[in-house]
């Protein structure tokens, strides 16, 4: 399984770390992994960072809508899986309301058309994921979390000494 750390999240979404850190406190956004002590480091699915991306853009609308409904969305399509996701776009299903089974009628600010075209915003999410982890084999640095882990659990570009 892909996780995204914090850090990772913050490359891929136009959000601060301190909303990042709202959004858990209020329990909007629930990490899959850590969160809970000293040093232990919070972990995402590259789906929570889909929810996350449209729940900033429908926030960022021209009158916004409500952090209630923008946890919904991130709950709602952060618990979705890439193959559910891909398959409600192959049913024509690219916008909010039917992808993610939320009200028929969204709040005042977050009707715009282009603010809820999931399958747009999931696209680029995973762009700027794969470009992320393009990146990592050149990657010079401490960066030891999240996408630089592999699929087999070791670290990108770890020593094998």
């Amino acid at each position: 399984m892909k996780y995204l750390s914090t850090g990772d999240l913050l490359e891929v979404v136009p959000i601060r770390s301190t909303a990042i850190d709202r959004w858990v406190d209020r329990g909007l956004l629930q990490p899959v992994e850590g969160g809970h002590g000293t040093g232990n480091h919070r972990r995402f699915t590259p789906m929570q960072a889909v929810g996350v991306a449209m729940a900033v853009k429908l926030r960022a609308a021209a009158v916004g809508c409500s952090l209630d409904f923008a946890g919904q969305v991130v709950e709602r399509i952060g618990t979705m899986t890439e193959a559910e996701l891909v398959a409600e776009f192959e049913r024509g299903n690219t916008h909010l309301l039917p992808v993610a089974g939320l009200p028929l009628e969204p709040p005042r600010g977050c009707a715009d058309d282009d603010d809820r075209d999931v399958r747009r915003t999931f696209e680029a999410v995973m762009k700027r994921i794969k470009e992320i982890e393009n990146s990592l084999p050149t990657y010079v640095g401490g960066r030891k979390r999240g996408l630089a882990r592999s699929a087999t659990g070791h670290l990108v570009g770890a020593s094998t000494r």
